[in-house]
C-alpha cells in the first residue's frame, strides 16, 4: 500500500487520472480534491480543491495534467494543472453564458488538441488561452490517438458522410479522411492501440460487425486484420482502457466468440498471426480481461474466474506465460484496477478485504526479486 489516507477500514475512494512525467494525478470525489503520488507515502499529497463536480478527459500534455471539469461558475470547460495549487486553475475560452464543452483530449506536436462541442471544432492549446487556437472548423472528432508524428480519429466532417478513420498532421490542410470503411452509414473506428509501427482500432461494416483493424497511415494499408467472430456478428475486441499494451510489436487485446467468451487474445497484424492467448474462464465462460498495462516485459490485466473472482494477472503473449497473482484469497477477489505504471511501480487500485480499496503499488525490482518468482507475493502489498 502506497498510503492509507483514510485510517482503518474506511475508504479514500481514489479516482485516477493520469501520469505526467512520472507523477501520477488522482482525484478524492467524495472530498472534491486534486492529488498526486510519486509511488511514495511521503510523495502522495494534496493538490488542491475542485469544483464539486468529477472530471473526466484527464491527459498529459506539455508537461502539465489536462481535463474537462465542469463548474457553476464557467460551466465545461478545459482545466490544467502542473502539481501545485497555484498552477491549477480553469481555461475560460468561452466567458459568458456559453462553455467550450470540451472532450477528445490528446497530447500531440507539444500540444493538447481537443474538440470544442460547443463550436464544432478542433483546437489545439499550450495551457494558456493565449495560447490556444482552431485547428479546423465545422469538424467533430471522437477516440483521438496520437501515433508517429500523426493524429488518428473518429471524424465526422458537416460537408461528407458517416464517422469514419481521419488522420492530421496538427494542420488544417493536413486534416483529411484517411479511409472511408463503410460506404453506407459508419463505421465507428474507435479504441486506437499502437504495435510497433503499426495502429490498431475497432471499426464495424455490414458484412463482418465490429472487428479488428489495422492501419499504417495510409489508405491501401488500413485493413481488416481478422474476423474473429465470423460473419455479420461482433468480436468487439476490448483493446485496452487507457494504456493499450504491446509486446514485441504485437498487440495484446481481448475479443470475444460463441465457443471461447470474452478471453485473452494477441495479434501481429496479421490473420495468421491472430490468435488466442489463454482461454482464462474455461468454455464460453468471460474472465473478460481488462485495466491491460505493459509494466516490464508482461502485460498485466484484471481477469474473473469462478473460484478466485477479480484478480491480478500477467501474461508475456503465451499461454505457459500467462498467471494469476492471487492477491486474495477466494472468490471475492481482489477487483484490482490498474491505473498505470511509472518507470519503477505498477500502481493500481484494489480491495485486500482489510484497509478497503486503497491504491496499492508493484516496485519494479519486487517483479524480479526471487520471492516473487518463488509465488511468494506479499511483497507486492508493501509500501515502496
Amino acid at each position: 500500500m502506497v498510503r492509507d489516507i483514510v485510517k482503518g477500514t474506511g475508504s479514500s475512494h481514489p479516482s485516477p487520472t493520469v501520469s505526467v512525467e512520472g507523477t501520477l494525478f488522482f482525484e478524492r470525489p467524495s472530498e472534491d480534491e486534486l492529488w498526486r503520488s510519486d509511488g511514495t507515502e511521503a510523495g502522495t499529497v494534496l493538490v488542491s480543491p475542485l469544483p464539486p463536480v468529477e472530471s473526466s478527459e484527464h491527459t498529459a500534455a506539455a508537461g502539465l495534467m489536462f481535463m474537462e471539469q465542469t463548474s457553476d461558475e464557467l460551466g465545461s470547460e478545459i482545466w490544467r494543472s502542473d502539481g501545485t495549487m497555484a498552477g491549477t486553475f480553469a481555461l475560460d475560452l468561452a466567458p459568458g453564458a456559453d462553455s467550450t464543452q470540451p472532450s477528445g483530449l490528446v497530447a500531440f506536436d507539444g500540444s493538447l488538441f481537443f474538440f470544442a462541442s460547443q463550436s464544432s471544432e478542433i483546437r489545439r492549446t499550450d495551457g494558456t488561452v493565449a495560447g490556444t487556437d482552431v485547428v479546423r472548423d465545422e469538424m467533430q472528432m471522437f477516440s483521438p490517438f496520437a501515433h508517429q508524428g500523426r493524429l488518428y480519429f473518429q471524424g465526422w466532417a458537416l460537408d461528407m458522410g458517416g464517422q469514419e478513420l481521419w488522420i492530421s498532421d496538427g494542420t488544417t490542410a493536413g486534416t483529411h479522411l484517411l479511409k472511408d470503411i463503410r460506404d453506407e452509414g459508419s463505421s465507428y473506428p474507435d479504441r486506437f492501440s499502437p504495435a510497433g509501427d503499426l495502429l490498431f482500432f475497432i471499426a464495424g461494416d455490414a458484412d463482418h460487425g465490429d472487428e479488428l483493424w489495422v492501419t499504417d497511415g495510409t489508405t491501401p494499408g488500413t485493413v481488416l486484420v481478422k474476423d474473429i467472430h465470423p460473419g455479420p456478428e461482433s468480436s468487439t475486441p476490448k483493446i485496452g482502457d487507457a494504456s493499450w499494451p504491446s509486446l514485441d510489436g504485437r498487440l495484446v487485446f481481448s475479443a470475444q466468440t460463441a465457443d471461447l467468451g470474452d478471453e485473452l487474445w494477441i495479434s501481429d497484424g496479421t490473420e495468421g498471426g491472430t490468435r488466442l492467448v489463454m482461454d482464462i474462464f474455461e468454455g464460453s465462460g468471460r474472465s473478460s480481461p481488462f485495466y491491460m498495462t505493459r509494466f516490464a516485459d508482461h502485460v498485466y490485466f484484471q481477469a474473473f474466474t469462478p473460484d478466485h473472482g477479480k484478480e491480478l494477472w500477467r501474461t508475456d503473449g503465451t499461454a505457459e506465460g500467462t498467471e494469476m497473482i492471487d492477491l486474495r484469497t477466494g472468490p471475492e477477489g481482489f477487483d484490482p484496477e490498474i491505473i498505470g505504471a511509472t518507470a519503477s511501480y505498477l500502481l493500481f487500485l484494489g480491495d485486500d478485504g482489510i484497509h478497503g480499496q486503497e491504491l496499492w503499488a508493484i516496485a519494479l525490482t519486487e517483479v524480479f526479486s526471487d520471492g516473487f518468482e518463488s509465488g511468494d507475493t506479499s511483497a507486492w502489498s508493501s509500501s515502496p
